[in-house]
């Protein structure tokens, strides 16, 4: 499955980094009940970011707190950095027929 992003986590017990692919924004679509198209627009905030980062962490066999105390890890010791990669297709203009 094809890396749209890249997640580097660290809630204290060392940097992560992650691949967020469709599968893990499909969850996080699921989750949120918001398209990621339409947030690419405006822009995600930080409890988006967290969640996405803590589902790719899951998707990779990363043991994770849950997600309340990941969210209080990374706030308090740690940090989370998502990176778009810019060779990347948005998921929906494959569907839509467009091009980039």
């Amino acid at each position: 499955m094809a890396t749209i992003m890249t997640a580097k986590v660290n809630w204290g017990e060392g940097e992560h980094v992650v691949p967020v692919n469709n599968w893990t924004i499909i969850q996080w679509e699921r989750k949120t009940k918001q398209k990621y198209s339409k947030v690419r627009e405006i822009g995600m905030g930080l409890d988006d970011i967290t969640l996405m980062a803590w589902i790719a962490c899951r998707d990779q066999n990363i043991v994770v707190p849950d997600y309340d105390r990941f969210c209080r890890l990374t706030g308090e010791v740690g940090d989370i950095d998502i990176v778009e990669d810019p060779e990347a297709e948005n998921p929906t203009q494959k569907e839509l027929g467009a091009t980039p």
